[in-house]
Parts: C-alpha cells; sequence; structure tokens
C-alpha cells in the first residue's frame, strides 16, 4: 500500500504537463461526482487521472486509474470535505478495488469511472 501511494504522488506530482480536456463520469454508490468536463491525463500501461476544478480553480475532484494485468485500482478524493478535498500533498485516499474495463469506463459493483 506504501509504495502504491508513493506512486500515486508521484503521478499526480507530473500529471498536469500531460493533461488534456475531456469529458469524465465518476459515480461511486450512486452519486454522481465527475459528470461532464475534466482534465485527463493518461500514463503508461494505460494508467490515468481525471480531475475537475472549483470555480476557484482548486481540484474538485480527482480520480486515478491503476491497471494491472487487467484489472483496475482507482484512488480518489471521496473522503474530504467541500473545498479541502486534496490533503496539501495533493493525496487521494478512498481505494476501489478490481474494477474492470468496458469500452471507456472501469467499473465494480459500487464505482463507474468513465473518460472519452
Amino acid at each position: 500500500m506504501k509504495r502504491f501511494l508513493i506512486g500515486l504522488s508521484l503521478m499526480m506530482l507530473g500529471s498536469a504537463v500531460n493533461a488534456k480536456t475531456a469529458t469524465c463520469l465518476l459515480v461511486v454508490d450512486g452519486e454522481f461526482y465527475m459528470n461532464g468536463t475534466c482534465e485527463f491525463t493518461a500514463e503508461t500501461g494505460g494508467d490515468f487521472t481525471a480531475t475537475t476544478q472549483s470555480d476557484d480553480g482548486q481540484i474538485e475532484w480527482s480520480a486515478s486509474m491503476f491497471i494491472e494485468d487487467g484489472v483496475g485500482k482507482m484512488a480518489w478524493n471521496g473522503d474530504g470535505q467541500e473545498g479541502q478535498r486534496m490533503t496539501p500533498a495533493g493525496h487521494q485516499h478512498t481505494v476501489e478495488h478490481a474494477m474492470k474495463r468496458d469500452g471507456a469506463c472501469w467499473a465494480n459493483k459500487t464505482a463507474l469511472l468513465c473518460a472519452w
């Protein structure tokens, strides 16, 4: 887990340079967190990060997908309070496991992350 969080932090720091505008959908436990324009950053091996910004330019929602052997693990900032969803170091804390790909989406029983 420690290696996973270190990798996530490094990916978040270097990601902004390669970000492209995309359309993203993030639904967890039936609640929509992303549903529209986002910044999408593709990483090697199919990993990616999607973020949205608040009106004041701060990161509002962020989700990173890590893929290993065709199975995804998503980390996102679902445990923060409004306006404080990202920690000062930019960490994401809530993790969804065993996500499977279906086209532009990754899903498990409780979460869905799409980017196109």
